[in-house]
């Protein structure tokens, strides 16, 4: 299961936009392919994880700006459950649903998300 992008048909490039800022700015790893984030918003099962290398608040940070701004739908009502099912952190093990119920959000990393969030709209 993954994120369906709500825009896609108005502004297709945005998911290569926002995978390019991530990566710029050190939140994912470098070697993600194109093919693989795409796929986060699909809707469909998630193979290949995505790799985010820092902060896990930022992750989390991201998809709730993504979810606030409307530019992403999905089942259930679950975000963190698909977070989880499409990420692993640096050293590819996959988050725990519970931990980001308690995560704080980076007052250092919010800004950057932000900006990577507004390629979408």
């Amino acid at each position: 299961m993954s994120f369906i992008y709500t825009k896609q048909r108005e502004n297709p490039e945005a998911i290569t936009d926002l995978m390019n800022s991530l990566k710029k700015n050190g939140f994912i790893a470098p070697d993600t392919a194109v093919s693989d984030f795409r796929h986060l918003f699909t809707g469909k099962t998630v193979n290949n994880p995505i790799r985010w290398t820092t902060y896990f608040g930022g992750l989390l940070d991201l998809f709730r700006q993504l979810n606030v701004n409307k530019l992403i739908q999905y089942e259930g009502n679950n975000i963190y459950k698909i977070v989880c099912a499409c990420f692993v952190d640096e050293n590819g093990n996959f988050f725990n649903e519970i931990k980001f119920r308690n995560a704080k959000i980076s007052k250092i990393i919010a800004p950057k998300i932000i900006k990577a969030v507004n390629l979408m709209k």
